[in-house]
């Protein structure tokens, strides 16, 4: 492939007294391979930047042997090839291995920070900039090769601003990370709640029934049109609920059966039941559908709701079913038998009264979770920006006094469903 390409990158949108250095004067390709393949295998994420696999939810199959694999020293550059386009690259803190499919580059000379050029690579201006020089007839396809990597225009600030912005970026991002804690700690107490009145109600349980008994299998399934528009739906594990994708064409719907989905039903992720992804459905999730990877459960029994069997499959024992219920030997690969969860048993509890205020307390959590999340994405929006001009020099934080402070880690639902696409490990197809 060429490299005599356009290179996007608008300089006037970093301080003049910023260097700017074409990729291949800062780095170099490295083609390093394991032998033994006995390292650690590290994942790649537009979300998390480099990170150890067995400290994430990547839901492809690990290779059976890592040998071969590309080697990643502390400090290298490591890029998904596939969804570079995306953001998913970063600095590695770890020494380990990467897919063969991957890319690793090294610093020629100490040019940066390794801090400073880990949000740099993820800053959304050369995301663009990768967007704009990934070749591939859709998104899924997208690559991002080294000869054109090398081509892009990086900013350098001189060493000494390099390390304040990293201190100062810091304390700023530690400060909303610890807002977004504390709104994340109320949505949590609010679901204690909830377990705590259902295992207060089936206390007084006499009677259990099997689940088909109390519930029926919806299947609603739809004929996809090649010209409308539609929104998948997805589940966060630990019951924290359903999210919609943005709306796609149906002919990129791909090859799953797809079902409406209607209110007040409990949803069940086929795939990551034994993760605890379960909820009661919305009217604002009828505006999507659910592909055939999913259980919608209709109750049939007044005494037995749709809240009921939430608070069920939260407690101990109704998880425990989920996870005996779901079965597969290789990586995270244990989809739900939707047949045998039908036969477990439920308890069967007749205090009306009790029930309601459960059901209540399920409406309250279910109310409660999108309005934590709308203040959690406002508060995201603003530590993104504020670490875009922070990193590109709109905001000049040189003369800045930090002052003493608590580090916060970020807070990612990196374990939803949302994120299989970006967290694979495998080669290319």
């Amino acid at each position: 492939m060429s490299t005599n390409i356009f290179n996007p990158v608008d300089k006037r949108k970093y301080p003049s007294r910023w260097l700017l250095y074409r990729g291949k004067q800062l780095f170099r390709v490295i083609d390093e391979r394991s032998n033994k393949g006995i390292e650690e295998l590290l994942s790649v994420s537009h979300i998390t930047g480099i990170t150890p696999r067995s400290q994430k939810n990547v839901t492809m199959f690990k290779s059976e042997s890592l040998i071969g694999y590309k080697l990643c020293q502390i400090g290298d550059i490591a890029a998904n090839t596939m969804w570079t386009w995306q953001g998913a690259i970063g600095v590695s803190k770890y020494y380990g291995v990467v897919s063969p499919a991957y890319n690793v580059y090294r610093q020629k000379k100490e040019y940066f920070n390794p801090e400073y050029l880990d949000l740099l690579l993820r800053e959304h201006q050369l995301v663009d900039v990768y967007h704009s020089l990934s070749t591939g007839i859709r998104p899924s396809r997208l690559r991002l090769y080294p000869d054109v990597f090398l081509t892009i225009d990086f900013p350098v600030p001189p060493r000494d601003e390099q390390d304040q912005i990293v201190h100062f970026l810091d304390w700023k991002v530690s400060e909303i990370n610890k807002k977004i804690s504390l709104k994340r700690q109320s949505l949590d107490l609010l679901k204690e709640l909830v377990n705590s009145a259902f295992a207060t109600l089936i206390s007084s349980a006499f009677e259990k029934v099997r689940l088909k008994r109390v519930a029926s299998l919806e299947s609603d399934y739809i004929e996809i049109n090649p010209d409308d528009y539609y929104k998948k739906a997805g589940m966060y594990n630990r019951g924290r609920g359903i999210f919609l994708r943005d709306p796609i064409k149906g002919t990129e719907m791909g090859d799953s059966k797809f079902q409406r989905i209607h209110s007040d039903r409990l949803m069940i992720s086929g795939q990551f039941a034994w993760e605890d992804a379960v909820f009661v459905t919305s009217p604002k999730d009828e505006e999507g559908v659910a592909s055939h990877r999913y259980y919608l459960l209709k109750s049939i029994n007044h005494d037995v709701p749709v809240e009921f069997l939430f608070g069920y499959f939260l407690s101990q024992k109704g998880f425990s079913d989920l996870k005996q219920c779901s079965h597969g030997s290789a990586g995270r690969n244990r989809p739900l038998n939707i047949n045998e969860l039908l036969r477990i048993e439920v308890p069967i509890v007749h205090d009306h009264e009790a029930i309601s205020k459960l059901c209540n307390l399920v409406h309250a959590y279910m109310a409660m979770r999108p309005i934590v999340l709308h203040e959690e994405a406002i508060l995201g929006e603003l530590r993104n920006r504020i670490i875009s001009d922070v990193i590109t020099g709109k905001i000049d934080v040189r003369n800045v006094t930090v002052p003493e402070y608590e580090h916060v880690d970020d807070i990612v639902d990196d374990d939803s469903e949302n994120n299989e696409e970006t967290e694979t490990d495998g080669e290319e197809a």
